[in-house]
């Protein structure tokens, strides 16, 4: 029975990320400081608007 719904969850989450970044359009959340202490440097943060929205694909009926 535990190893059945872990599967159920694994599955779940990764078919509910895939669905999320195909259809609603995922964006990468980075953007770029110019002159840094005289480098360039790239800022990547999480996109918690999509992490919600593939929480909420994975716990619906």
């Amino acid at each position: 029975m535990l190893k059945k719904m872990l599967y159920s969850l694994i599955i779940g989450i990764v078919f509910g990320g895939l669905l999320l970044i195909f259809l609603f359009d995922y964006q990468d959340q980075s953007y770029e400081i110019k002159n840094y202490y005289g480098a360039d440097k790239t800022v990547s943060e999480w996109d918690w608007v999509t992490i919600s929205y593939t929480g909420t694909v994975i716990m619906s009926p």
